[in-house]
C-alpha cells in the first residue's frame, strides 16, 4: 500500500507564514540594526578619540619646534652676527651684487673675490645640524634683512622682501614666532615647515635681527601616519576647506579629502554653536566604500589662523561591522532553523487535525435489573385483594 503525503492544513499554514516568518525576519534586522548603531557610535567616539590624540602630538611637536627655534635665536654667536650686521649700513645695491656660495660653511669654496662670512654663528650653524639632522638649513638676518650667518649657500644676501622675514620682524620692537603651512619639497621629495623666530638684542629691548629654521616634517607626520586602527584604518591631516594636508595614502596638496562636503557642513555647525570640534561622520570613499571617521581639531589656529588643521582618523564598515555581520549570520541561521521546526510542527498538526475521528457505537442491549425492596414497603396480601368478577359462563359452552 502507497502512503500519501500527509495533506496540509491551509489555515495552519497560512498563519505559520503571515504572522511567523515576518515577525521573525523583523526581529532579526532589528537586532542586527541596533547592534550596528550602537557599534558605530561607540567606534566613531573611539575614532574621534584617536584623532584628537593625534592632534594634540601635532601641537606638542610644533610647539616644541618654536621653543627649539627661540633658543637657537638667543644663542650669543648668533645674537653676536645680528648685531655685527647692524653696525654696518644697509645698502641693497651691494647686498644685491653678492653672488651664490656666500655665507656658508659647507659646500665647494665660493669663487675668487666673494665676501664669505664663515662666523662663529655659521658653524655653530653646523654643529646644530650634526646633532639634529631634522634641521634641513639655518640661517640668520640682521635688522635689516641680510643675511649674517647661514648654513648652506644662498643666492641673495637680501631676504628682508620676504614674507616670512616681514611677518617675524614685525614692528621691530618685539617681533612674533611664524611658523608656514606644511610645505613640498620637489627636488628632495620630502615634506617640511618653515619656522622664523625674532632674534633678540643683547640689552633684550628690541629686535636685532630673525631666526629661520628649516625642519623636515617627517617625525612630525609621521604621528599622523601612525594612527590607524585595523587593517583598513587611515589618517589624514586636513585643512578645514577639506584639502589634503596629509596622509598615508599617496596624495597631493591640492586633493580634496572625499568627505569634504560633509566637513565643511559640519564646521559650519561648530562654528555657529562655539563647541569643541570632537566629532563622527559616515561617509563613503571615492570607491564606494562606506567609511566611519573620526575627527578632532589641532589648538595650533588659535594661535596660527593658517593652520587651522584637521586629524581624520577612517576605517572601513566593512572591517568595522564584521562582527555585527556575522552576528547578523548565526540570526539567519537560528532563523532557518525555527522556520524548519515550525514548518514540521505545522505539517504534524495538520496531519493530526485532517485525521478521520473513529466513531464509538454504544451497546444498546437491554438489561433486565432485579425488582428492589424497599425496607417500609409492604407486599399486599392476597386476602386484601378485592374480588375479581367472576367472569359469566357463555351458553352452549
Amino acid at each position: 500500500m502507497v502512503r500519501r503525503f500527509p495533506r496540509v492544513n491551509v489555515h495552519v499554514l497560512t498563519v505559520f507564514l503571515v504572522v511567523g516568518i515576518p515577525i521573525l525576519v523583523i526581529g532579526a534586522f532589528l537586532a542586527v540594526g541596533s547592534g550596528q548603531a550602537q557599534l558605530r557610535q561607540s567606534y566613531g567616539q573611539q575614532l574621534a578619540q584617536v584623532a584628537e590624540h593625534a592632534a594634540a602630538g601635532l601641537d606638542a611637536y610644533i610647539y616644541r619646534r618654536i621653543i627649539d627655534a627661540a633658543l637657537l635665536a638667543r644663542v650669543p654667536d648668533v645674537r653676536a652676527a645680528a648685531t655685527a650686521g647692524n653696525a654696518v649700513p644697509f645698502d641693497r645695491q651691494a647686498a644685491d651684487r653678492l653672488g651664490p656660495g656666500w655665507l656658508t660653511t659647507k659646500g665647494a669654496p665660493p669663487p675668487p673675490g666673494t665676501k664669505v662670512a664663515v662666523n662663529p654663528a655659521a658653524r655653530f650653524f653646523s654643529e646644530a645640524v650634526a646633532a639634529d639632522p631634522l634641521f634641513r638649513d639655518l640661517l640668520a638676518t640682521d635688522a635689516s634683512g641680510r643675511i649674517v650667518a647661514a648654513l648652506v649657500g644662498r643666492s641673495s644676501l637680501y631676504v628682508g622682501d620676504e614674507a616670512w622675514w616681514q611677518e617675524a620682524h614685525s614692528d621691530g620692537q618685539h617681533g612674533r614666532a611664524v611658523v608656514s603651512d606644511i610645505l613640498w619639497d620637489k627636488r628632495t621629495r620630502a615634506y617640511y615647515i618653515e619656522i622664523a623666530t625674532p632674534i633678540p638684542t643683547e640689552a633684550g629691548d628690541g629686535v636685532a635681527g630673525v631666526l629661520r629654521a628649516v625642519i623636515d616634517a617627517r617625525e612630525m607626520l609621521a604621528m599622523v601616519a601612525d594612527t590607524q586602527l585595523g587593517t583598513s584604518g587611515n589618517a589624514f591631516l586636513l585643512r578645514e576647506d577639506g584639502s589634503v594636508v596629509y596622509s598615508r595614502w599617496p596624495s597631493v596638496s591640492s586633493q580634496q579629502f572625499f568627505a569634504a562636503d560633509l566637513l565643511r557642513e559640519k564646521l559650519q555647525t561648530f562654528r555657529q554653536t562655539n563647541q569643541p570640534l570632537r566629532l563622527f561622520l559616515a561617509a563613503r570613499s571615492d570607491d564606494g566604500a562606506g567609511q566611519t571617521i573620526g575627527l578632532a581639531r589641532s589648538q595650533l589656529g588659535l594661535s596660527y589662523p593658517h593652520l587651522s588643521w584637521l586629524v581624520a582618523v577612517s576605517q572601513a564598515d566593512s572591517e568595522l561591522f564584521a562582527p555585527v555581520h556575522s552576528t547578523g549570520w548565526n540570526l539567519l541561521l537560528v532563523l532557518a532553523l525555527t522556520a524548519v521546526g515550525v514548518l514540521a510542527f505545522t505539517l504534524w498538526d495538520s496531519r493530526r487535525l485532517a485525521a478521520k475521528p473513529k466513531i464509538m457505537e454504544p451497546d444498546m442491549e437491554l438489561v433486565q435489573h432485579p425488582r428492589v425492596h424497599w425496607i417500609d414497603e409492604e407486599e399486599p396480601d392476597e386476602a386484601d385483594e378485592p374480588d375479581k368478577p367472576e367472569r359469566p359462563a357463555v351458553a352452549g359452552a
